[in-house]
């Protein structure tokens, strides 16, 4: 996987002027903080069971879903059996091929 820095050098091969590399660059940093940002439960929470990133209050990161008909988060793999606590955050998991 690319590091950031360099994902942006590649976006940018494609503009040949500094306004427009520099226009080039804050729309690829904006995308890629959108596709980053961690959304709060308190604001919205997922409308079908896909699958997600999920936060707790101990910024402990998961894999997990809502169930929206039960009001509740399932954690897809507990560890040690130990409760995953209170979700706080999530975000998509985007599949670059589909």
């Amino acid at each position: 996987m690319k590091e950031f820095r360099e994902a942006v050098i590649e976006f940018q091969k494609d503009y040949s002027t500094a306004i427009e590399e520099r226009a080039a660059h804050a729309g690829f940093k904006a995308g890629f903080n959108f596709v980053c940002e961690w959304i709060p439960v308190t604001k919205e929470l997922p409308t079908d069971t896909r699958t997600v990133l999920v936060r707790n209050d101990n910024e402990q990161v998961r894999v997990g879903w809502y169930m929206a008909a039960y009001e509740v988060w399932v954690d897809i793999a507990p560890v040690g059996g130990k409760d995953f606590g209170k979700v706080t955050h999530w975000r998509p998991i985007y599949n670059r091929y589909s």
